[in-house]
């Protein structure tokens, strides 16, 4: 089952949660607040391993991200 990240709309805080693919009509709530308006965030991939001229792409969404990208994670923007 794949683990999708959300934030709440209430409080701000960032959870994951492990989904199956029929989840869509279940109810979720924020495990800090119990708020019910989350955003589903878009989760970073890896497709295989780098290189060595392979080298991390900054982040264009993010204001925080440098050379390195934005250091991996669920992208917070």
């Amino acid at each position: 089952m794949p683990i999708y990240s959300y934030r709440c709309r209430d409080c701000g805080v960032v959870f994951d949660l492990l989904e199956g693919v029929s989840a869509e009509k279940v109810r979720r709530s924020c495990p800090e607040c119990s708020g019910e308006s989350l955003k589903k965030l878009h989760a970073g991939f890896n497709v295989g391993a780098p290189g060595k001229d392979s080298a991390p792409e900054a982040c264009p969404t993010c204001p925080a991200a440098g050379p390195a990208g934005c250091g991996g994670g669920p992208c917070p923007f």
